[in-house]
């Protein structure tokens, strides 16, 4: 009957989508679920701290690699965030 969704079918997409989210957080070491869960509940910060970042996309990619080896997995979460946003900025400049 077209393409419209319904909403209980967007909140049915929405919910199942949830519960796989749930599952693959589980499998995290313990260690990255509490980083996932605070950068979550801090986002807005790290957003502002991601736009304020000086750090190139190579520096920022080089910098994840080495803080996932480390296990920081919060500063993992504070770099994957600027790196989305230093996309997206070279994706607006295009």
């Amino acid at each position: 009957m077209g393409v419209c969704i319904t909403v209980k079918e967007n909140k049915d997409y929405r919910l199942e989508r949830i519960v796989k989210l749930e599952e693959a957080v589980k499998i995290l070491p313990v260690k990255l679920q509490n980083a996932l869960f605070w950068a979550v509940e801090n986002c807005e910060v790290l957003q502002e701290m991601g736009r304020k970042s000086e750090m190139t996309l190579e520096e920022i990619e080089s910098a994840m690699k080495d803080v996932w080896e480390e296990e920081s997995y919060a500063l993992l979460m504070l770099l994957c965030i600027t790196k989305s946003i230093k996309e997206s900025k070279e994706n607006e400049e295009i």
